[in-house]
């Protein structure tokens, strides 16, 4: 414990990833029940706005795995432990 209190940047990242980790949450229930309560959405349309919320995570993903097999290894780990950082 005494490790989490000398370092405040830890600390800051540690709660800002909860933070966002917990809007996130929340965000992928409230948003299908909104467009349920308010807009009167059809199951299809909640079904797809449920997966267009992972759409851009799975296009990005495939596209820099493809991406990473042709670059040498070098090279893509150091863009994959920049990419690591600035997760969404």
């Amino acid at each position: 414990m005494s490790l989490l209190r000398s370092h405040r940047n830890f600390r800051l990242l540690w709660l800002g990833q909860t933070v966002s980790s917990s809007g996130s949450a929340v965000t992928l229930v409230a948003l299908p029940l909104t467009a349920l309560g308010v807009l009167h959405a059809s199951t299809f349309a909640v079904a797809a706005l449920t997966s267009a919320e992972y759409l851009p995570t799975l296009l990005i993903g495939l596209l820099v795995g493809a991406w990473s097999i042709g670059c040498p290894s070098a090279r893509s780990c150091s863009w994959r432990t920049a990419s690591r950082r600035w997760r969404w």
